[in-house]
């Protein structure tokens, strides 16, 4: 009986090294929470929505902790904790553990020695990439929210669409749209991620082609002339609906980008400087393109001289419209689409904490 004993203290040691040598090799830190705390009733944490399966992933987490180990030890819950970031660590756990060449009796090398058990990183990759996946959600629900494309119903986007790309782009913001929500269940599924990944890159060049052809009909549009004061009424309105078209049309080029970086899991720093730098100059240049036709636009409407039979009683209320229309790309800085882009790229990079409870429930903290 007693060698037994000292067999299993011996495996439990051994599985706590184990494990202790991914946190190390990995960054990451799992930790129980002092004192008691109720996730589920504190308005401070949110909730992340896992499917069965993924719960089953975390909980098999926290049964490799050390603390599993531990006789008699328990916590109302445990703080999972990235000092680079989940992606980050994911990254490096799905390039392989870590080994040692082994040196032959003639000196030459003949193998390699994992420093740490399949079963222990099997057990952390399959509740990290669960973790990735539904934060991954939870991140691009927070920080796209504000965009169009992401919170209008396809039948109102529908209503301002025109012209041969009206289909095509209604088609691709549809997939995008449905991409996006079902993020984190198509995450799990390697066949399915593949095909959604192609399928927003086709929709990211579509999304390009489709900018360029209402950027296009902008600038025909204003640089029209126009005969008398109904005929520049109408050409406001023509202008503002290529203005639209066009501002979807680069959310969709923007979301789908987006959505590319998230699915492929390609963190890469370098990968996503160019994406970042690249995606950030195009967004100022269709800005740069509107701002300067509704500028002629404006210019136009304030120029404008009374003819006979006119009513030209709301031509300031004309000139306000355009003012407020053109705003959002004054300052491109500051512009959602710009700061959806750039937060989602940083939220991939930033340290963060996960609570897990007991029933493997994953909440994260509500920044304040």
């Amino acid at each position: 009986m007693a060698t037994n004993k000292n067999t299993e203290i011996r495996n439990d040691q051994s599985e706590i090294e184990n494990f202790e040598l991914l946190e190390k090799n990995l960054g990451f830190e799992v930790t129980p929470y002092e004192g008691r705390l109720s996730l589920a009733e504190n308005k401070s944490f949110k909730k992340l929505e896992l499917s069965p399966s993924q719960k089953i992933q975390v909980t098999g987490l926290l049964q490799q902790t050390p603390l599993a180990f531990t006789s008699g030890f328990t916590s109302s819950c445990y703080v999972v904790s990235f000092p680079e970031g989940l992606p980050h660590t994911l990254t490096k756990l799905k390039q392989g553990g870590y080994g040692s060449m082994i040196q032959g009796e003639h000196g030459g090398f003949v193998g390699s020695a994992s420093f740490y058990k399949m079963t222990t990183q099997a057990a952390v990759l399959g509740a990290f990439t669960a973790m990735s996946a539904v934060t991954g959600q939870y991140f691009l629900a927070e920080i796209n929210s504000e965009l169009e494309l992401v919170n209008k119903k396809l039948d109102d986007i529908l209503e301002f669409l025109y012209g041969d790309k009206k289909a095509e782009l209604m088609a691709e913001i549809s997939f995008v749209k449905y991409a996006h929500n079902n993020y984190s269940t198509i995450m799990m599924f390697d066949e399915q991620r593949i095909a959604t990944i192609s399928s927003l890159q086709d929709a990211k060049k579509i999304a390009m082609k489709d900018i360029d052809f209402y950027l296009n009909d902008l600038y025909a549009c204003v640089n029209e002339k126009t005969k008398d004061y109904k005929g520049l009424q109408e050409t406001v309105k023509r202008a503002e609906r290529a203005k639209q078209c066009a501002e979807i049309s680069r959310q969709l080029y923007v979301v789908s980008g987006l959505l590319e970086i998230y699915f492929s899991q390609n963190y890469e720093q370098q990968y996503l400087d160019y994406v970042e730098n690249d995606m950030i100059a195009y967004i100022n240049k269709c800005s740069s393109s509107i701002l300067s036709d509704y500028g002629k636009l404006q210019n136009k409407v304030a120029e404008y001289k009374k003819k006979l039979l006119d009513n030209v009683d709301n031509k300031d209320k004309i000139a306000s419209k355009l003012e407020e229309a053109v705003t959002p790309y004054k300052n491109e800085s500051d512009s959602s689409i710009r700061c959806a882009l750039v937060d989602s790229i940083a939220a991939l990079k930033k340290k963060s904490a996960y609570y897990i409870d007991v029933d493997g429930n994953v909440y994260v903290k509500n920044e304040e």
